[in-house]
């Protein structure tokens, strides 16, 4: 009887060591908090749905998982958009990428590769982590602006800057870096000095810009400021500052 005892006692306590061991495998394993998270999909003029979100492909550990509106992406996490469709990635509340059709980013945190394509990068609010986009041959970081880097099939880079200021930097010290402002760009070429531009024109911006307008007009309407009792111009000017434009008064 005692024996008998003695080992449904013993018999417990591997049970109890046993279930230890698996909540610990199970807490070490609990995958980590997101980094960034998908936030629209756009395809054409409109929001995309159903299997349409799938033209934005997410890679984890060399395996695809199904996109989602709004799920969490990881560190290491590869996004490719297709020939029809753009996206819109948040990190955090502080900055906003969005990736043009054609692109092939991996997420860093808080950092980017952009394998090829073109992304618009924007800060949202002043922190003071910095963003930075890697590419083969250059780095671009930025504090507070708003800035395009696209790479073509040479692994030509281009940066072009919308507002502030982005620092760019050989990754192999091939040059010292250089700071790039408001309206001006760089083009960087492997094995050569930058190419720089010291002051675009309105149209090259459209051109850089415009499909980044587009995407956010789609995905993230901007709110109508109420505009009761205010001047002609200043109501315009509270407009403009919502990324709206003023029509037909």
């Amino acid at each position: 009887m005692l024996a008998s005892v003695r080992d449904r006692g013993f018999e417990k306590l591997v049970l109890l060591v046993l279930m230890a061991v698996f909540a610990i495998g199970c807490a070490t394993t609990a995958p980590p908090p997101p980094f960034a998270q998908l936030e629209s999909v756009v395809r054409g003029n409109r929001l995309a749905s159903g299997a349409e979100l799938q033209g934005v492909r997410v890679t984890r550990a060399d395996a695809g998982i199904a996109t989602a509106i709004g799920m969490g992406l990881q560190k290491g996490d590869r996004i490719v958009t297709d020939s029809s469709t753009e996206a819109v990635i948040l990190f955090g509340d502080a900055y906003q990428v969005i990736l043009a059709t054609d692109t092939d980013i991996t997420i860093l945190n808080p950092t980017i590769f952009q394998k090829i394509g073109r992304a618009i990068v924007k800060k949202l609010k002043e922190i003071r982590e910095k963003f930075r986009v890697e590419t083969e041959y250059v780095n671009a970081g930025v504090e507070h602006t708003e800035f395009a880097v696209s790479v073509d099939r040479a692994s030509v880079v281009s940066v072009v800057v919308l507002e502030g200021e982005v620092t760019i930097e050989s990754r192999t010290q091939a040059w010292a870096s250089q700071t790039i402002g408001p309206r001006q760009a760089a083009t960087v070429r492997s094995g050569q000095l930058p190419s720089r531009r010291e002051r675009l024109l309105p149209a090259d911006i459209d051109r850089t810009f415009g499909w980044a307008r587009r995407v956010e007009a789609v995905a993230l309407p901007a709110a109508v400021p109420n505009l009761s009792g205010l001047s002609l111009d200043e109501a315009r000017r509270r407009l403009v500052g919502a990324g709206l434009q003023a029509g037909s008064v």
